[in-house]
């Protein structure tokens, strides 16, 4: 599946010190989607709900976060299918 540069840009949006701007995960998303325009976003929601529509494997979702070269990680693979379903469900 190919990954659109959307969301390769929301990715990079999320770092380190994200988490001094917000206390929250919902707040460290809110803060990363503004990051991307009105139209960019639905891009980025348009590819998760694709995406988790397959019902990917753990491996495979980690494989797409990868692949954006990210500057934040997460603890186990399970979190990160949580996460990408936050971004989704958030985007207006």
């Amino acid at each position: 599946m190919n990954t659109p540069p959307e969301f390769t840009h929301l990715a990079h949006c999320f770092h380190q010190d994200m988490f001094l701007e917000a206390s929250t995960e919902e707040g460290i998303v809110g803060n990363a989607l503004r990051c991307l325009t009105k139209p960019q976003q639905q891009i980025v929601k348009d590819f998760l709900t694709d995406l988790l529509a397959r019902n990917p494997t753990a491996g495979e979702l980690r494989s797409i976060w990868n692949k954006t070269r990210p500057n934040w990680g997460f603890p186990n693979d399970e979190g990160l299918r949580r996460f990408f379903a936050m971004i989704r469900d958030m985007v207006k």
